[in-house]
């Protein structure tokens, strides 16, 4: 029997919100536009691309810009604010296979892991993300299903009716893809459990 554990990243693996809060506030300042932490929670975080088009009248290729220079500083100047919860004693065990499912590029969430933990914790990692510089497939972001039915083609020719699946979630629009995806192929998953995360449970790897 294998035990599959989809998590998302951003605040349920990982607590990232400061960490891309000063990054791109900092990204920004370069082009005279601030503001503060309440501001970026409510209206930047949960869909910058949005935001930056929307809000800002920025066009796809200073988009493009401005999401390098972010990714910059969340890599160099802002990385230390990353507060990690993966599941250690999970890697190390044959019967768990970790996957990662994310709104966000799947090369960036790689290198912040590889950065923490090293190629050997990573090599352990695969990461699905809705976009990625080595493919031209992207796709759908949550609350859309289709990144858990990406990652559930991926391991569905291997799985075994025994296997176990659990999902883990923080917000709302993760939620509704993961049931979404688990109301489409309840009759192939006999056995799964959707966890929501919140920083009252936050410890997800005990």
């Amino acid at each position: 029997m294998k035990i599959y554990h989809f998590y998302d990243f951003d605040d349920t693996l990982a607590l990232t919100k400061q960490a891309l809060y000063m990054s791109y506030k900092k990204a920004l300042n370069e082009y005279g536009i601030d503001f503060e932490f309440p501001y970026f929670n409510d209206f930047i975080y949960s869909d910058a691309n949005k935001y930056l088009a929307d809000e800002c009248g920025f066009s796809e290729t200073e988009i493009i810009e401005i999401k390098k220079r972010k990714e910059f500083y969340y890599l160099n100047d802002y990385f230390h604010l990353i507060e990690w919860n993966l599941p250690s004693n999970l890697l190390y065990n044959e019967r768990n296979k970790i996957v990662i499912i994310t709104n966000t590029s799947a090369d960036l969430v790689k290198t912040l892991v590889d950065k923490k933990f090293g190629i050997e914790v990573l090599s352990k990692i695969d990461v699905i993300g809705s976009y990625s510089s080595t493919s031209t497939k992207k796709y759908k972001r949550k609350p859309d299903p289709e990144l858990y039915i990406e990652a559930f083609r991926k391991f569905v020719k291997t799985m075994e009716k025994d296997d176990v699946l659990h999902i883990y979630e923080d917000s709302a629009e993760g939620l509704s893809a993961a049931a979404l995806f688990l109301l489409k192929f309840k009759k192939r998953l006999s056995q799964f459990q959707l966890h929501h995360v919140t920083k009252l449970n936050i410890n997800i790897n005990e």
